[in-house]
Order: structure tokens, then sequence, then C-alpha cells
């Protein structure tokens, strides 16, 4: 029976329409297949049947496909509309890089606005914000890269404070002031050796270990505000 239904898929016509029907009632995958027959029997635009066929694999959140397909397009019929389609896709998959070059020389606003963005994908989020404010759109006011830096140096509980996170930060701070409290208590009470492996474990846990989650986090919200934009903004 099988056999049968893979026999009349091949041989049979697709009917003219019923690929958008499948995209629009959420049938992703049929649509997908009903497009490429269409392409294979060369019926209709095959332009149309690409863009079909990458915004189905885009509903069905496999990137890398939907890029694919948006690159033929774009390779038969160049477009700015297509290549921001494109920007949006590489910076779902972190590909900020490939970004830039894609839309060098692109002086539309969305163009700039995907630029922007990817500039933050590599880091450069103060730049990113302004570019993005300057367009209408907003990114959360964090503080720069080198104040988080110099706190996360020397109280890494106050970077936390910085980033909307009270409660880690309190806690951050009571534990690295307990830590020091209590070494200087058994360096009083000449402890010595008890007094270097409390100094141990707050070098290890309560600071160096407080610095590294520090910019772990001011990175991880640079990227949820960058890839909300980039969720959110299909051209």
């Amino acid at each position: 029976m099988m056999l049968l239904w893979w026999a009349w898929l091949g041989f049979v016509q697709p009917v003219p329409g019923l690929a958008d029907t499948l995209l629009a009632q959420g049938e992703a995958f049929h649509a997908i297949t009903e497009y490429k027959r269409q392409l294979f029997f060369g019926l209709g635009d095959s332009l149309q049947a690409l863009q079909g066929i990458a915004r189905a694999y885009e509903a069905r959140g496999r990137w890398a496909e939907a890029l694919a397909y948006w690159g033929e397009v774009n390779y038969r019929k160049p477009l700015p509309a297509v290549r921001h389609r494109m920007a949006r896709l590489l910076l779902l998959q972190g590909r900020a890089r490939e970004v830039l070059a894609l839309l060098y020389g692109d002086s539309t606003c969305q163009g700039r606005r995907w630029r922007a963005l990817a500039l933050g994908y590599l880091g450069r989020y103060p730049e990113a914000r302004d570019s993005l404010c300057a367009l209408g759109d907003t990114l959360p006011a964090l503080p720069s890269p080198g104040v988080i830096h110099t706190v996360a140096w020397t109280l890494p509980g106050v970077g936390f404070l910085l980033l909307g996170e009270p409660v880690r930060g309190l806690s951050s701070l009571v534990a690295l002031a307990g830590s020091l409290l209590w070494a200087g208590y058994l360096v009083h009470q000449r402890h010595y050796s008890d007094a270097a492996a409390v100094g141990v474990s707050f070098v290890l846990r309560f600071y160096s270990g407080g610095r590294a989650s520090v910019l772990r986090l001011y990175q991880e919200k640079q990227r949820q505000a960058l890839r909300h934009l980039v969720e959110t903004g299909v051209p």
C-alpha cells in the first residue's frame, strides 16, 4: 500500500495552490513535499516554490535548510528583503560575522538593524544598542563591558546587583565578607593552616567563581536581549 502511495505521489501532478494551503494551515512538512513536487514537474513559478520551501523550513525551526533555500532565491533574484531574511536565519545560528559580510553596503533601515544586531552578537553591545535606538528599537540598558569587568575583578557581588540580580548579589557579598572575617578570626587565633584553607576556598569558590558567574550572566543578558529582537524581527 505504501508503494502505491509513493507511486501516486511520483506520477500524479500536484494540485495548484495546495502547497500554499498546507503551509497556511501549519502543515509545513507536507507543504515542503508539495512545493518540491511542483519543482519536479515544472509547474508554476519555481521562485515562489523555493520561497515556500524556505518558509516551511522556518516554520519547522530548521534554520540551516531554510537558509539554503533563501540563498537559492537570492542567487536567482537578489533582493534586500531576501538578504534580510537570510540575516535573521544566520543570527539564529549565531553566525554574526556572515551577516556583516552579507549586508555590507546595505543602507536600508532593516539592513542597518540586522548589522547592529550582528555587532551585538560579536560583543559590541553598547554600539549595537545605540544603533538600534537610532532606528527605533530598544535594548535593556546594561552597564558597559569595562564597568562589569572592573567590578567582577574587585567585588563580584556588586556585579550581580548591577545586572539586576539582588538575591545573588547580596548572598555573594555576604559569602565574601563571611569568608574574610572567618579567615581573619582564624589568623587571630593562630590557626594558620585553617586560615590558609579558608583563604584557598575563598579564592576558588567565592571570588573566582563569583567573577566568572558575573561575566557569564552579563553575556547571557546580552544574548537574551538580542535574540528577542532577532526572533520577533521577521522582515
